[in-house]
């Protein structure tokens, strides 16, 4: 398989215009994060609420 290295160019030049598209439009809420202990703490909260209310 031959790659054509001329094209690396265009695709970083397309990249980086997607990329500064995010400093345009930030994010409308934080992203979600997956920490250990966040994960144990929304389950002890789930564990103590219901959707019945009790």
């Amino acid at each position: 398989m031959t790659y054509d290295w001329n094209l690396l160019p265009i695709g970083q030049l397309l990249w980086l215009r997607e990329l500064e598209t995010f400093r345009q439009f930030p994010p409308l809420q934080a992203p979600a994060s997956y920490n250990l202990d966040q994960i144990m703490t929304a389950m002890r909260e789930a564990k103590n609420t219901s959707h019945a209310g009790e």
